[in-house]
């Protein structure tokens, strides 16, 4: 079908039921233009490299990699493992510093908390001590209301 579509001659194109006549429904009449990628190579070509990386990865777990001594192999190996202890070292001093300041913050909250509840309005400490001279509706009344 791609053949003849291909050649754009007006030819009888061979047409049968598939997903690709499906596509080229419009174009197979004879009308209309049809643009097709064939990505075979492109597989193919990856599929290769991917076979490569994984043949390498296989002799690298076994240790067999070319060019590669085992001297760098086992330099590689203790720079990796004095990582790993720079970063545990780091890890604890980073949860040192955490505690510390949550501890910080939980000692400011308990002295905003006992502060705020000494200032508190409303509290009878803090209320003036008022003494009532006159009753509602007598004659001299030292207050208004608005």
């Amino acid at each position: 079908v791609i053949g003849k579509l291909s050649e754009g001659k007006a030819s009888h194109v061979p047409y049968r039921d598939s997903k690709l006549t499906r596509l080229l429904q419009s174009s197979l009449s004879g009308h209309g233009h049809v643009s097709i990628i064939d990505e075979k190579s492109l597989i193919k070509k990856y599929q290769r490299e991917i076979s490569v990386l994984k043949l390498e990865l296989d002799q690298l777990k076994k240790g067999m990699l070319v060019g590669v001594s085992h001297e760098e192999i086992m330099t590689l190996k203790q720079k990796l493992e004095e990582g790993q202890v720079k970063m545990q070292s780091r890890l604890e001093e980073e949860e040192d510093a955490k505690a510390a300041l949550m501890s910080r913050i939980q000692r400011l909250t308990k002295l905003i908390l006992v502060s705020s509840k000494n200032t508190i309005p409303g509290y009878l400490t803090d209320v003036p001590n008022h003494q009532r001279s006159h009753s509602f509706g007598e004659e001299d009344v030292s207050y208004s209301f608005y």
